[in-house]
This record gives C-alpha cells, structure tokens and sequence, in this order.
C-alpha cells in the first residue's frame, strides 16, 4: 500500500485539460453534501436524548457505532476508487444518503433510527478515500496538494456550517426529523446535479486516465520522496489523534451546551456553527500557513493551540457565552486546519496508482480515533456524571499528538 517513493508531477497536458476541474466541482458539491448530513445527528442530540431517554453511554454507542462503520468500509471504498470511476462513486455515496436519511424521518423506534444511522455511514464512507485520491492524482506537489484539498475542503466546511446554524431552527419548530427530510432531499439534488451538469464533462475515472499515459523524464518532473516506516508510523499516530480531537468537539458540543451551559437546543447549534466556520476558514489557509511556518511546525502548533482549548472546555469559570465561543472559533480553525496539510503528505508515502486504498486506510485510521474516543468519552461522562470530562480527555490526546509531531517528516 505504501511506497518509499512515490511520483508525483501532473503533466502539463492534463493540467489543461477540462478534467481537472469537473473532478474540483463535483468532490466539493459532495463534500458539502457528506459533511452538512453529518451533522445532523449531533445537532439533533439534545433533542433525541430528550425524546428518547438516551444516557451519555448510549450517545457514544451511537456515535462509536456510526464511525465503526466507516472504519471497516473505507478501505475498501479506497479500493474500488481505484479501480472505478471515483466520481461517480462520490455519486453513489449521495444517494447513499439520501436513502436511510428518508428512512431515519419515516422511522418509528430508537432502534430503527440506529440501524438506518448504520446505513448512512455506508455512503458516508464512500466520499473521503475517492475524492483525497482524485485530487490527489491531479496535483503535483504537497503544498499545491494542500491548497487543492483545504479548497475542497473549505466546502464540506462551509456545508457542515450551514447544517449546524439552521439545524437547531428548523428542528424546534418542526421536530427533529424534519432536518433529516431536507437534507436527504438536497443529498439527492446533489446526485441529479451530479449527473446532469458534470459527469458529462468527463467519462474516464483519473486512475484509468493515468494509467493509459506515458510518463517520462522528458514529459514530467519526477519528484522522489523516501519517507521511512517509522515516519508512516508516526503519521498513523497524528492521524488518530486527529480523529479523537475532531470528535471530541463534534460530537459532545451541543449536548454540552445545552445540559452544562443550559441553553436551547436551537442557541447550542448557532454558537456551534462558529467552530464550524472557523473550520472552513482554516481548510482555506492551511495552505498559507504550511507554507510560511513549514507543513510540521503548522501540525505541531496547531494540536498545540487544539489541546488548549479542550482542556479550558472543561474549565467552569470559562463557561460564559462570549468565552466559549471564543475558544470554539480558535479551536474550530486549529482543528480543520491539520486536516489538508496531513492528507495531502499522505499522498507523499502512498503508491500513485494504490492512492485510493491508501486513503481509504488513513481515512480508517482517522475514524479509529473518532470511535475510540466517542466510546470512552460516553462512558467516562456516564460514570462521572459529568460531560466535560471528554474534553480532559481529548486534550490529553491532543497533546500527545504534539509530542509525535516532532517526528513527522518534512515535506
């Protein structure tokens, strides 16, 4: 899966060619689309636990079980993007949405609105190793791959933050499966776009279209990067860290606002929007700062500042509005920052041709740490009868991600 070196120049051929950016358009229209209909679970919690009776344990269940999921598909999802047309594999992963999205509104029990969450994770799963490996095979270095990535991302961002602001509104006036409607209804808008505007621009998936292409010295810069496997083992860590801290933040948020902080469940969602915000601010200029301090020095500072502000989280005299939104906005963007400058060195130790498979195996990694946490943060919470404690715990992971990151290598 991995290789000590690893091609990667884009012919200028290519790069002129229309590909490039139908691949763009269509890994961002689903990326918003992926990203907004994950939130919509922890933006309805206060709701679901209210209308359900479901203790801090039962909430982790649910989420560790969703992210197991995705633990277990995404290598293989990485692995069919290699071999098919990754686009319209992003397609089928936003029907794959819409689909159990419609089901968890029609649903009648607890029981069933977990298994069709359990559904859902399976389109989920599809979006992350397909479009990392088509924009990465369009890109020709790290730090262009980090623009290209933090753009695509910047839109999953901005559709996670939509999500959250309108969310908590629409569930207080017309119930919490009304969220799940609409956003299954622009899920399946997305694919109808998807397949009326931009499949036809392109009708070869970019592994294929690379493959068929002969590439030489005299054709393309060859760039070699050795990367050791103490260095993969090390971005393996960083990656689960990552995964734990995202989490910690996601996931227990708006439950915290409302039973720690004891606001409304709609107030919860709008001053959570605000992480999300600035989430899609830092994706947009994970490029410039990568660029300015070095792609390590931004990790190391940026799990640094993170881990800070979990660990004031759960700190009493910092539970006033204006200081908790103070520390989701730097924690929001420190956070979502870390994500295209790692993704886009993932390409640096991954096979060209195995990039999906590569992906889908980080991806995994990632969500490992997501489950984990989720799992032992709800029951830690329920022991404790205190759901701060996530966030004592999330710092702690936090903070050894800064200690691993001064093993990374430079890229």
């Amino acid at each position: 899966m991995f290789r000590s070196l690893f091609t990667a120049f884009m012919p200028m051929e290519v790069a002129a060619s229309p590909y490039p950016k139908s691949a763009l358009a269509a890994c961002a229209l689903f990326h918003a689309i992926n990203d907004a209909s994950f939130a919509i679970v922890p933006a309805v919690l206060p709701l679901l636990v209210t209308d359900f009776s479901l203790s801090y344990s039962e909430v982790g269940v649910l989420y560790a079980a969703i992210l197991t999921v995705t633990v277990l598909l995404q290598p293989l999802m990485g692995d069919l993007a290699d071999k098919f047309n990754e686009l319209d594999l992003l397609a089928i992963g936003g029907f794959l949405i819409f689909l159990p999205f419609i089901l968890i509104f029609l649903a009648e029990s607890y029981l069933q609105i977990f298994i069709f969450n359990l559904i859902y994770a399976i389109g989920f799963s599809i979006f992350h190793p397909a479009s990392y490996a088509v924009l990465s095979r369009l890109t020709y270095d790290v730090k262009h791959r980090t623009k290209t990535i933090g753009v695509s991302g910047a839109s999953g961002d901005f559709g996670n933050f939509i999500a959250f602001l309108s969310t908590g509104v629409v569930a207080s006036y017309l119930g919490w499966r009304a969220p799940f409607l609409i956003w299954g209804l622009f899920a399946l808008f997305g694919v109808c776009i998807y397949l009326l505007f931009i499949r036809s621009l392109r009708r070869t998936s970019f592994f294929t279209l690379y493959n068929k292409m002969e590439l030489s010295l005299e054709t393309a810069k060859l760039k070699h990067e050795t990367f050791s496997k103490k260095s993969i083992c090390v971005i393996i860590l960083i990656c689960i860290c990552m995964g734990a801290g995202y989490r910690t933040f996601i996931n227990f948020t708006t439950l915290f606002l409302t039973d720690i902080v004891k606001i409304s469940a709609a107030a919860s969602d709008s001053i959570f929007s605000l992480f999300v915000l600035a989430g899609a601010t830092g994706s947009m200029s994970s490029f410039y700062v990568a660029k300015r301090i070095g792609l390590k020095q931004a990790i190391t500072l940026e799990f640094a500042v993170a881990s800070i502000g979990m660990f004031l989280f759960q700190m009493e005299f910092v539970r006033s509005i204006p200081l908790l939104m103070m520390i989701l906005l730097v924690s929001g963007y420190v956070i979502y920052a870390t994500y295209p400058i790692l993704y886009s060195m993932i390409a640096e130790v991954a096979s060209f041709g195995g990039l999906g498979k590569s992906y889908g195996f980080v991806m995994s990694i990632t969500f490992i740490g997501g489950a984990t946490q989720s799992y032992i943060g709800g029951q830690l919470a329920q022991i404790t009868n205190n759901l701060s404690v996530v966030y004592l715990l999330g710092s702690a992971i936090a903070l050894l991600a800064v200690l691993v990151s001064s093993k990374m290598p430079s890229a």
